[in-house]
């Protein structure tokens, strides 16, 4: 709720940083699931974060090392991985 206050106010959703006194979490919850971290991060490390939001790029674009899957198959099981990892990050858009 205090993020979605923040983003009304400043328009721009922050990244969530929650504790238990113990542990840290980090969470974008415009489409990546909570993380455990060390400490949190610097105000151009938060920003950087922000910014790959608009700047990630879909797997499915992602060109394919021909040196490295030389063989259709190959080919075909990489596009099906990245289809999958797709798949997924977008359910978790809407827990």
């Amino acid at each position: 709720m205090y993020a979605d206050c923040l983003e009304a106010q400043f328009g721009r959703r922050p990244v969530i940083f929650y504790s238990n006194g113990y542990e840290n979490w980090l969470w974008d919850d415009t489409g990546y699931p909570p993380r455990q971290v060390q400490g949190f991060y610097k105000k151009a490390e938060l920003e950087l974060l922000i910014q790959r939001r608009s700047s990630r790029k879909p797997l499915a674009q992602a060109e394919i090392n021909g040196s490295i899957a030389e063989r259709f198959y190959q080919t075909r099981a990489i596009r099906r991985i990245a289809e999958a990892f797709e798949h997924d990050r977008d359910t978790v858009r809407h827990w």
